[in-house]
């Protein structure tokens, strides 16, 4: 039987906006109105040892930025600290934080590298306190804040390696932004500088033979050992340290003095706390550490001891805004300025009272983990508000207060932040509604899906973006307010609800004939679509939005068309071929539109899914490992959607009979799900469901079983004993107790289960298949073969019209049918099924796929059976090579050495290898306490049948 399935050196001005000094000299005809690159220089607004840094201005884009410029190669710069400067940049491109700098572009001069950034109107965070002196809490909230972007760069496997006051922005607006990665490296990595120095003689704030500047270096640093985030963490309470106290923790006036202080960890007694709380200095003093392991295990556990302890704060952790400036609704500037009220912009969609009315209908949906669950969805809100507010208020000041903007320019991306603020107000009403238990269940990742606020800032886009005529412009807007509240359903997991309006919102947005709100609903509504199973009209819709993306001059639309259009065809529909003719088109998409992170992800991902349909897994499972690195890039390490990626590898790689690599997958997968969701949330009883089926094909029963059962008790807890989730739950359970040996138990579930996912699903649904093979599996172990045959025979008929004739899934079942046809006695009917499963799986599958060759020793005993051993041999032959191959099929080994074995001895033609086979098999199921089997080993080595 075929089986059972389951379900950054020394320009510290680097980039701020100061006082003009003198106009540039050595940098020949780099003088105010030339060029680097694209940007015309303004002024000259620092110089240090590494090169210069201009003001100038991006006419194309039309904001100002700053230029970072290295000296020019005569100046006797070393390659090394080249590769650096580049280095930095490279790193810094690879953040989108909004505590970590932002790099535009970086290019070249002749021999001179440039890197552009943002530039900010602002000082170092050491200039700020020295001139500010702030209490405490304004300086642990500073810093935390710059720990958040050293975070981030963890997060991308990135170090700083030379973290300090100095490379710390506060823009006037009172933003934090960590900077200077020069000194940056992947971590692990052990990097040499190149400073002429000696580090016996180099001054403290030197850089020396270990990059990083000493008064802040780690141990490990010193001792030039390899560094990880810890070495970061180590620097960060240092600077912190420094800040509180007035003094740096460690002794030393000279280098070797200083290296031996901190080696010793020898901190210096705190004569004046200023009243800092015991658990900060705790906390500070644990991220000094001599050693690496006695430190926090990253940034984001010693932020949550720095964090202030209120219960009700709101943790705006993308801008630092206090909890007051939303509650109050008052945006807080010096003397009144002109750009004040963002924050008030959130009363009504994010305030006391909403968040007071989300946590009440959370608690009221019944789910025993309802109240983590609003914990974590209000710290993603409050993170997209606090950003929102941010953006709003830096997009007014690029144009009433430093002129760095049109005032065209600053219409379109506030009208774009009032649609990005109506989708969140259409969000927060939907989780303030009624108590809705499956609501709950999808809230984390629908606070997390907001469209990102990337594309407010992204003036090319937005000034190539049609308009709609004049006379349109209001129903456009109404259009587009009612899209909003669509989404906000299909987010949250309503997509029926969300297609009933849909549909005629779609017919007037045709009607009004702009193209983005045609395309943006089209989409919308084909993603819903597929989301109810609807493939053909999910396809029409994505068509749709396929053309209008294209005419609204779009790309990313384009691409995320394109790419449903790809899931839909290849994986909905099952049809690869069709599919993967869309790739150079949505690849072209992806890259009009600059080929970010996440799209790029998402075609891998697409394209690895629909080449794991058509059969082709090790290809399939390249694809997806190469959208998990750009997941872990971009959206990091933690992130759900990595977390999700992890997920679709293991499910390749199962179907790749690669189960300890699937495995792997899967538990770094649920580690993630736990963290972001909680431990009750059902998304993690879906992985605990996955490692059971991979427990469960490791022939791992009690783990399996151990899987299988803590993912039906959270499901069941939350969703009750009847709900189409609690039933995949108990389809997997009966899975492991029909493996374990109690078959007659996992009838009774199966039969259950077969009955809701019937009155759920339909009929014809291919869930309803699964169950039916595996109901009629167990029927056939307990002697029922009659009561089997028709549920094998349905689940053929039900994948046939599902996939199409020459799928895998169909090979499965066909296979099953015919070992039944064969145990029923109709010989030439099983011959028939499992000729047919050998020629699906050798078209659709790799040559030595396990698979094949369970299929092919299938066959080969009915040959047996039959005395055609002429037919049988070379197919046992075959699979005996196949799954020889396989170190992990031990067991399907053992069977097809018997068969062959069999075949060689009743034939007569080679007795002796009959013998040795014989005895094989009969060792590994000896191993296995499997007797029968251990007896028909017996009967062929005593020269019976």
């Amino acid at each position: 039987m075929d089986g059972r399935e389951e379900s950054r050196d020394g320009v510290d001005a680097g980039v701020l906006d100061t006082a003009p000094v003198p106009p540039v000299d050595e940098w020949g005809s780099l003088s105010p109105g030339a060029a680097v690159g694209p940007f015309v220089i303004e002024r000259e607004l620092g110089r240090g040892g590494a090169g210069v840094v201009l003001a100038a201005f991006d006419p194309k884009l039309e904001r100002r930025v700053a230029i970072k410029l290295l000296r020019p190669e005569r100046s006797g710069i070393s390659p090394v600290r080249r590769a650096r400067f580049l280095r930095e940049a490279q790193a810094l491109a690879k953040l989108s934080h909004p505590h970590v700098l932002t790099v535009y572009q970086v290019g070249a001069v002749g021999d001179q590298i440039f890197i552009a950034t943002e530039l900010i109107d602002g000082t170092t965070l050491r200039a700020w306190l020295a001139a500010e002196r702030p209490p405490w809490r304004d300086v642990v909230d500073a810093f935390v804040r710059a720990g958040r972007g050293l975070a981030a760069a963890h997060r991308a496997g990135l170090v700083h390696r030379d973290f300090k006051p100095d490379n710390v922005l506060r823009g006037n607006d009172g933003r934090i932004l960590v900077t200077d990665f020069g000194l940056a490296g992947v971590t692990g990595e052990r990097l040499d500088g190149d400073s002429a120095e000696s580090p016996a003689t180099a001054r403290l704030t030197a850089t020396g033979a270990v990059l990083g500047t000493p008064r802040y270096m780690a141990p490990e640093q010193h001792a030039g050992d390899k560094v990880d985030a810890r070495a970061d963490q180590f620097s960060f309470c240092v600077a912190l340290f420094e800040a509180l106290f007035g003094a740096y923790p460690f002794a030393g006036d000279s280098l070797a003095a200083l290296r031996e202080s901190v080696r010793s960890g020898n901190v210096r007694p705190i004569a004046d706390r200023r009243r800092v709380p015991r658990r900060i200095v705790a906390a500070v003093r644990r991220g000094l550490a001599r050693d690496p392991a006695a430190r926090f295990a990253d940034m984001d556990a010693l932020l949550e001891r720095l964090a202030p302890r209120r219960g009700a704060r709101l943790a705006l952790v993308a801008t630092g805004l206090a909890a007051a400036a939303i509650a109050g609704g008052v945006w807080a500037t010096a003397g009144g300025a002109p750009c004040g009220g963002a924050a008030g912009k959130l009363a009504g969609v994010w305030d006391e009272a909403r968040r007071a009315a989300v946590r009440a209908s959370f608690l009221g949906s019944g789910r025993p983990y309802a109240e983590d669950t609003y914990g974590r969805v209000a710290a993603a809100i409050d993170g997209y508000a606090g950003a929102w507010a941010a953006m709003r208020t830096q997009t007014c000041e690029a144009t009433a207060v430093r002129h760095e903007q049109s005032p065209a320019l600053l219409d379109l991306r506030m009208a774009c932040l009032d649609r990005r603020l109506g989708a969140l107000s259409a969000l927060n009403r939907l989780l303030a509604g009624p108590p809705d238990a499956e609501l709950v269940d999808r809230a984390v990742v629908a606070a997390r899906d907001l469209e990102p606020l990337d594309g407010c800032a992204d003036a090319a886009a937005l000034i190539g973006a049609p308009r709609p005529r004049p006379e349109a412009a209001v129903r456009v807007a109404g259009l587009e307010a009612r899209l909003d509240d669509a989404r906000a359903l299909a987010l949250a997991g309503k997509t029926r609800a969300a297609v009933e309006r849909l549909a005629p919102l779609l017919e007037e947005a045709r009607a009004v004939g702009h193209a983005p709100i045609v395309a943006a609903t089209a989409l919308q509504l084909g993603r819903a679509q597929a989301q109810n199973g609807d493939a053909r009209a999910a396809r029409a819709a994505v068509e749709e939005a396929v053309a209008s993306a294209a005419e609204a001059r779009d790309d990313a639309a384009s691409a995320r068309a394109l790419l449903l259009l790809m899931h839909a065809i290849g994986v909905t529909e099952a049809k690869p071929a069709e599919a993967l003719a869309l790739r150079a088109a949505a690849d072209g998409a992806v890259r009009r539109a600059g080929s970010p992170p996440v799209l790029r992800a998402g075609l891998h991902e697409v394209i690895g899914q629909i080449l794991a349909v058509g059969g082709t897994f090790g290809a399939a499972a390249q694809e997806i490992e190469a959208a998990l690195a750009l997941r872990q890039q971009a959206q990091g390490a933690e992130a759900l959607e990595t977390a999700s990626t992890l997920a679709a590898l293991a499910r390749v790689l199962m179907r790749d009979g690669k189960y300890e690599a699937a495995r792997e997958r899967l538990q770094i997968s649920l580690a993630i799900t736990e963290k972001a969701l909680g431990p009750d949330h059902p998304e993690v009883a879906r992985v605990y469901s996955t490692l059971g089926n991979v427990a469960f094909h490791l022939h791992r029963t009690e783990e399996g079983l151990a899987d299988a059962r803590r993912a039906l008790a959270i499901v069941r807890e939350a969703m009750g004993e009847d709900a189409p989730r609690t039933a995949s739950a108990l389809h997997d359970l009966a899975n492991m107790l029909d493996e374990s040996g109690r078959t007659e138990e996992a009838v009774t579930i199966y039969e259950h289960v077969l009955a809701v996912r019937e009155r759920v699903l339909g009929p014809e649904h291919p869930e309803v298949a699964i169950t039916r093979q595996n109901l009629a599996i167990c029927l056939i172990g307990l002697g029922k073969l009659a009561e089997a045959r028709p549920h094998l025979e349905a689940a053929v008929a039900i994948r046939e019209k599902a996939f199409g004739p020459d799928h895998p899934d169909v090979a499965t079942s066909v296979v099953n049918l015919g070992n039944l046809l064969a145990d029923m006695g109709d010989r030439n009917g099983a011959v028939a099924a499992l000729e047919r499963g050998v020629a699906i799986r050798r078209k659709a599958l790799r040559p030595d796929h396990p698979y094949l060759g369970q299929a092919m020793l299938d066959l080969a005993v009915v040959h047996i059976e039959r005395r055609r051993y002429d037919e049988a041999i070379p197919l046992l032959e075959s699979a005996l090579a196949i799954v020889e191959s396989h170190g992990e099929y031990e067991l399907q080994a053992a069977k097809t050495r018997l068969a062959l074995a069999r075949a060689l001895a009743e034939s007569g033609r080679d007795r002796r290898r009959a013998v040795e086979l014989a005895t094989q098999a009969h060792a590994a199921f000896a191993a296995r306490g499997l007797t029968a089997w251990v007896e028909r080993a017996d009967r062929i080595l005593n020269g019976k049948r």
